[in-house]
This record gives C-alpha cells, structure tokens and sequence, in this order.
C-alpha cells in the first residue's frame, strides 16, 4: 500500500520484537522519491517512482 500524510517526525521509529525491522526513516519531497527510486531499473524503481507521483498530483489537485 502507498499512499502520503503530512508528517512531523518526532522520535526515532521503534520497532516491536516480531516486526519488520525499520532501518532508515527519510522526511522527503515526493520530487525526491520520485528521483531516488526512479533510477532503480534493478527491482522495477520506475513502476515506484510513478506510485509517487499519484498520491502528490491528487493532493495538488484538490487544493
């Protein structure tokens, strides 16, 4: 699932014994998920980076 919010990090992300491990939390622009993962052909980045870019034209658009 993909979706956005507007966020404040406020602590380090904490993870309970059975869960997927968190390893690095990142507070981006959706501009810069789509160019991070955009470049990454290796595991479908492109198909990614578009995921992005919905979310971000849908919350423009109803403003």
């Amino acid at each position: 699932m993909i979706g956005y919010a507007e966020v404040d990090l406020t602590h380090k992300p904490t993870n309970p014994p059975d869960g997927e491990k968190v390893v690095e939390v990142r507070l981006i622009k959706p501009s810069e998920a789509r160019n991070l993962f955009g470049g990454r052909s290796e595991d479908g980045g492109a198909w990614m980076a578009e995921m992005y870019a919905l979310p971000a034209l849908l919350r423009d658009s109803a403003k």
